[in-house]
């Protein structure tokens, strides 16, 4: 395992794993692959797009996001029980993940996609609770501070092997978008079985982005599920079993920027995080979440682990979060512990 060093998640870099595979090649030059979410204004909709297979190997480092929820002002959801009612003092704020189609709200907070291959069929993003992962934990935007995010790992896709993309919406709609996704091509040779890395020897094509993700607070079930984190509550989730070691390197937050444009305090949303069973909180008392984790409107859209850390598979991650405010309730909000899946392939 190799600690965090400054300046890997400002710049697209090469790790190690891909520098081993590049060097098998004589022919390594730049792509840029734009995918459509094919997105068309409706409610919970669900759409597939699949990148065809190429003919050279490639490696896919970082993404751009673009994708602005149609939700606006009035357009909010407020999820409860079936026969529930919110019930707020007159100062109380519901805060929301919809934000309209403002400028920092287009990083695909409310975007969800999946990622696969054909190949192997690995998903990248945890079955629970969404199936998916919000775009913002993929890549940058535009309009924030960073403008493309690294993959926790570069994923190798070998020649005659397509992508398979999954985009969804919950409570917000959206009406076109893509993600764009930078990497190199591969010519002029051929990969490699294994390769030698700081973490030993490992099979090509076995180390895959993992993102696990975590509903915020409690899950409420109406027409379109979805999560809420009263006030001055404290809720406890944890993460799926791993099918494979996880490195665990960094954490994104993708309600942040609902919480700040809300006039609401996110710091205010704090978190502790442990591995179940372990019985040791890595933070000892709860953490701001601003200090925790990623925020999309500053330089770290994902927060960088001090050291990647190790998940063995069939472990879970435990997330304590308390939302210390008094009157802002977060729905639809998610955090994201991004990370290395090491596969058997």
């Amino acid at each position: 395992m190799h600690p965090f060093i400054l300046g890997q998640y400002d710049l697209l870099r090469w790790t190690p794993y891909a520098e081993a595979i590049a060097a098998h090649y004589r022919s390594v030059t730049q792509f840029f692959v734009n995918v459509p979410t094919t997105l068309t204004d409706t409610a919970d909709e669900r759409k597939t797009v699949t990148v065809p297979a190429h003919q050279y190997d490639r490696l896919f480092f970082a993404a751009h996001v673009q994708a602005c929820v149609s939700g606006g002002e009035g357009g909010d959801q407020v999820i409860t029980e079936d026969s529930d009612d919110v019930i707020t003092e007159d100062s109380d704020d519901v805060v929301t993940e919809g934000g309209g189609a403002t400028q920092s709200m287009c990083g695909g907070q409310q975007v969800y996609l999946q990622v696969s291959d054909d190949r192997t069929g690995i998903r990248w993003a945890s079955n629970a609770p969404i199936n998916a992962a919000p775009m913002s934990a993929y890549g940058g935007s535009s309009e924030e501070v960073m403008p493309f995010i690294q993959l926790p790992e570069v994923f190798f896709l070998p020649k005659n092997v397509s992508l398979r993309f999954d985009f969804s919406v919950l409570n917000e709609t959206l009406d076109g978008g893509r993600i764009t996704w930078v990497g190199v091509q591969l010519a002029d040779g051929e990969a490699p079985q294994y390769v030698d890395i700081p973490q030993g020897r490992v099979k090509v094509g076995s180390r895959v982005p993992w993102f696990a993700v975590i509903g915020l607070g409690r899950k409420v079930r109406t027409v379109i599920d979805g999560y809420s984190l009263a006030d001055n509550r404290r809720v406890v989730a944890y993460t799926s079993p791993t099918e494979c070691d996880v490195e665990v390197t960094d954490i994104h937050g993708q309600f942040v920027v609902a919480v700040d444009e809300a006039g609401g305090d996110p710091d205010l949303i704090e978190f502790a995080l442990s591995e179940t069973g372990q019985r040791k909180l890595w933070t000892q008392t709860f953490t701001p979440s601003r200090d925790f984790l990623g925020d999309t409107t500053k330089a770290f859209p994902v927060m960088p682990l001090p050291m990647p850390y190790l998940l063995q598979a069939g472990r879970k991650l435990e997330l304590n979060m308390f939302n210390s405010s008094s009157g802002a309730i977060v729905t639809d909000g998610f955090v994201v512990i991004r990370g290395v899946q090491r596969c058997s392939l």
